[in-house]
């Protein structure tokens, strides 16, 4: 009988967690603030000067934005559970993804950065619930930046 109450309070925290269906803001991720809390990430190309400190750094491909704009879309099409929104504008891409089991929203965001034969990318993904994600988001992050290298040509030294 004392599990009735613990189990009522999950499904109300369960339930809760599900109505966050959105977040309205627009995320660009090489302008955005960072949440100061354990629950995002953000890749950014050496040199490219974000407004927020990033996690870690990513590569100079020699190909144009569009490219690798292209690349990314491919990417995140092929992710399960990932819903694009229909116009980010520009050279960025943004949208939600969904936790497998209890379907907790995070947002991300990637924008395409550089000029003719020469790019890279700023990305950014946050949980919209909770303080800490366990690291959720910066593995997602290193797990698409891995996927997109692998369908672009070597990056430029």
């Amino acid at each position: 009988m004392r599990q009735a109450p613990a189990l009522a309070l999950l499904f109300l925290l369960l339930a809760g967690c599900q109505a966050v269906a959105d977040d309205p803001a627009p995320l660009d991720p090489l302008t955005l603030a960072r949440t100061g809390r354990p629950n995002d990430a953000l890749l950014c190309p050496k040199g490219e000067g974000c407004a927020a400190e990033p996690d870690g750094e990513v590569p100079w491909y020699p190909v144009d934005p569009a490219a690798l704009l292209e690349a990314w879309r491919a990417v995140l099409e092929a992710t399960p559970r990932v819903d694009l929104d229909r116009d980010a504008g520009g050279n960025r891409l943004a949208g939600a993804a969904r936790s497998r089991v209890f379907g907790f929203v995070d947002r991300f965001a990637v924008r395409v950065v550089g000029d003719v034969g020469r790019s890279s990318y700023v990305a950014y993904s946050r949980a919209l619930q909770g303080y800490y994600d366990f690291g959720v988001n910066k593995r997602r992050l290193e797990g698409w930046r891995g996927t997109v290298a692998a369908r672009l040509p070597p990056p430029s030294p």
